[in-house]
C-alpha cells in the first residue's frame, strides 16, 4: 500500500514488493481437485498449492497457444488444396500405416 508520501509499505504482514506484483484470487474446489493438488504437493512434484496451480495455468497457456498456432495452419493451409502428388504421397503413408487412405 502506498501512504500519502508515496512510500510502500508492508499490508498485513505482506511485504510491499510482492503485493505491488502478485494478484491473490480464491478457487473453489472439489474434494476431488484438492486431493489430487495435495497429493501432488506431498509427492513433491510441486512445492505449494500455488506452485501447483501455476504450473496448471503455464500448461493452459501452454495448450491455448498451441491451439491458435494449429488453428493458423488450419486457416493458411484450407485455401490451398492438395495437388494430385500431395495427395499420393499421403495415401501411400496412411496404407504404409495401416490406415486407409480417406
Amino acid at each position: 500500500m502506498v501512504n500519502a508520501s508515496g512510500l510502500i509499505f508492508p499490508v498485513h504482514g505482506i511485504p510491499s514488493w510482492y503485493a505491488i506484483r502478485m494478484s491473490q484470487i480464491a478457487v473453489r474446489l472439489s474434494g476431488d481437485e484438492l486431493r489430487v493438488l495435495d497429493s501432488a504437493v506431498a509427492e513433491g512434484a510441486f512445492r505449494s498449492r500455488a506452485d501447483a496451480v501455476r504450473a496448471g495455468i503455464r500448461l493452459l497457456e501452454r495448450g491455448l497457444r498451441e491451439t491458435r498456432i494449429a488453428a493458423s495452419y488450419h486457416a493458411a493451409y484450407a485455401g490451398a488444396p492438395l495437388s494430385d502428388d500431395e495427395t499420393r504421397v499421403l495415401d501411400a503413408a496412411a496404407a504404409l500405416a495401416g490406415d486407409a487412405p480417406a
